[in-house]
């Protein structure tokens, strides 16, 4: 299983949930709130089996000061964008095939399709 959870990190450890700051804690708890319904109903994974955060969901953990201000401004842009929902969705895995972003790929393919 670690073998595994290291994958679904990318180039970050897995944050273990027993071992989270006040400040994951919060980021945790609002990550699961908001984005765990949206995962589930969209039929992606944002947790690994055994309950932690993986891609980058894990990255946000590392650093919940700039997570939940990124998180925010991700709202904002989703909520505000001039963009069809389709045409936003293949923006994105444009993107994130020019950068190799295995996680985006495997979310956003879901969610364009």
């Amino acid at each position: 299983m670690a073998a595994v959870n290291e994958k679904l990190g990318g180039r970050l450890p897995l944050v273990d949930p027993v071992e989270l700051t006040p400040e994951q804690q919060d980021l945790a708890a609002s990550v699961s709130a908001t984005q765990l319904p949206w995962a589930v109903d969209a039929g992606f994974e944002i947790t690994s089996p055994d309950g932690r955060f993986i891609g980058p969901f894990n990255a946000f953990l590392h650093h919940p000061e700039i997570a939940s201000r990124f998180l925010a401004f991700s709202a904002a842009e989703s909520r505000y964008t001039t963009l069809g929902e389709r045409i936003r969705e293949i923006v994105i895995l444009a993107v994130g095939g020019v950068w190799a972003a295995e996680y985006e790929l495997y979310a956003h393919s879901l969610l364009a399709a």
